[in-house]
């Protein structure tokens, strides 16, 4: 950061105004929780058919095209719920009334901006039904409890009282933590808009062209080149190359103000907080922390504490309020 040149604005009078309520939590929020429950771990049960949209098959499939078949058009004992959305458009919609141990042949076209390869191309799929499962939700019966507390290594939820209980709590952290990313991100823009931060612009174009070659590398281990990711993601490479631009920007002046207010405030990280650091994200993470030190080198780290510092301090100092 030596070579950001920082002033600072009047960081101990930030005012912030959230568009977010205070956080709290409705019965009706507990009970929309409770039947997303019952129906994710509902008792399933195997039936012959007809196939249905919310229904989910086991199905082997081999796709083709020109009566030749693809890379990894195909699969054995594949789990898809019918509706999901999950295969190409026309897909699911084609298996609709399939019976146990039916094939049929599924006639489908490839998005335009799918892999270069199938792009547009017509393609068929030879189905095989092996099983149809279907949830019978019955409410929040014992099974159902066992299955979710199970599923999320939940310990002491073992009635439905204490599931509401549990519930309750897990929305109002979800809510409370939506609130102070809230909080964060505005403490962020109002130093970002406040204070004058010059950076040199080697540094941002050297972090701009790293961080677009190792979306190239990513692209290119899935078989595709960097255009037709992001045109996967609705993105052209202009508009991705201002996106990497701003973010890079925004992440080298939030930290080069934090570092600033860090001098200014006295705030220092030691070396058994870092150590501690590591010790905590190593038993965490199950890995022994000397990988983590060779990962996360020790600067970085510190860098990133004193972020949390700083943040905390200045979060104490500023007056927040609800529209």
């Amino acid at each position: 950061m030596n070579d950001i040149k920082v002033t600072l604005c009047d960081y101990k009078n930030i005012k912030i105004e959230l568009d977010s309520p205070a956080p709290s939590v409705t019965v009706d929020e507990v009970e929309a929780q409770k039947r997303y429950i019952a129906d994710e771990f509902a008792e399933i049960a195997s039936v012959d058919g007809p196939l249905e949209n919310g229904h989910t098959s086991i199905i082997d499939f081999v796709g083709s095209v020109d009566g030749v078949e693809f890379e990894g058009g195909s699969a054995q004992n594949y789990e898809l719920i019918i509706g999901s959305g999950m295969f190409i458009p026309g897909f699911e919609a084609q298996m609709v009334g399939m019976a146990k141990g039916e094939t049929r042949i599924v006639k489908v076209r490839f998005p335009d901006n799918y892999t270069p390869e199938l792009s547009g191309k017509e393609a068929e799929f030879k189905v095989t039904l092996h099983e149809i499962k279907v949830k019978r939700a019955n409410g929040i019966d014992e099974g159902v409890l066992k299955r979710f507390t199970e599923a999320n290594k939940i310990q002491g939820v073992e009635t439905v009282e204490q599931l509401d209980k549990f519930l309750m709590n897990a929305i109002y952290r979800s809510k409370s933590n939506e609130v102070e990313k809230e909080i964060s991100s505005k403490l962020e823009k109002f130093l970002i808009d406040g204070c004058s931060v010059e950076i040199p612009e080697e540094l941002i174009r050297a972090q701009v062209e790293s961080q677009i070659a190792s979306l190239e590398s990513y692209a290119k281990s899935n078989g595709m080149d960097l255009a037709s990711m992001l045109s996967m993601m609705g993105e052209n490479e202009a508009q991705f190359k201002t996106t990497v631009e701003s973010m890079v920007k925004n992440g080298l002046s939030t930290n080069a103000i934090f570092d600033e207010i860090a001098k200014a405030e006295n705030i220092i990280v030691d070396e058994n907080e870092i150590d501690e650091f590591y010790e905590m994200n190593a038993k965490a993470n199950n890995t022994p922390v000397e990988l983590l030190k060779q990962q996360y080198p020790t600067e970085a780290i510190k860098s990133q504490l004193i972020g949390y510092k700083v943040s905390a301090f200045l979060r104490g100092l500023a007056t927040i309020s609800h529209k």
